[in-house]
């Protein structure tokens, strides 16, 4: 997910009556109200790292645009260093294992960022795209099959990414 799709924090304290980690339709559109496509392609690893390094770099070297990304994608930002030497090429991990930049991963995002936006042209260079629902409705298909008011789904580890300063 792009930082500037996300317009609203979704938090895990009620705002209402419904209790601790129930999220409303209202309280998930107010997080992402652009209700995008949502896009799968194929990346080559070489290309999942250009788009990695591009959160730091280019346009956004000045004010980074960090991405939202999957469980099991884990990566290390370095902010003492400049530009695309930010990302720390070998920390790109999935599931634990390196990425491979010959290999090629299916990658799920919006469709503005699979159209290149918010200065992410390595996205915008998926093949094989398939267009699905939009972003809110699996957002909200994702919450109805993995919680319930008597289960909320807990907040996950928010250990994906590792930032140096």
């Amino acid at each position: 997910m792009n930082p500037g799709g996300i317009r609203s924090d979704l938090v895990y304290a009620a705002s209402g009556s419904e209790g601790d980690g129930v999220v409303t339709y209202g309280e998930a559109f107010t997080v992402q109200p652009f209700t995008n496509m949502m896009n799968v392609v194929d990346l080559t690893g070489a290309r999942l790292i250009a788009a990695l390094q591009q959160q730091v770099s280019g346009s956004n070297e000045a004010s980074p645009k960090i991405l939202q990304v999957s469980q099991g994608l884990t990566y290390t930002l370095d902010m003492t260093k400049s530009g695309a030497a930010r990302l720390v090429v070998g920390s790109v991990r999935l599931n634990g294992v390196a990425i491979d930049p010959a290999a090629s991963y299916r990658v799920a995002m919006n469709e503005f960022l699979a159209g290149g936006g918010d200065g992410f042209p390595a996205l915008g260079q998926g093949t094989n795209k398939l267009v699905g629902a939009s972003d809110l409705d699996l957002f909200n298909a994702y919450l109805a099959a993995h919680s319930s008011p008597a289960a909320p789904l807990a907040p996950p580890a928010t250990n994906r990414i590792t930032i140096i300063k």
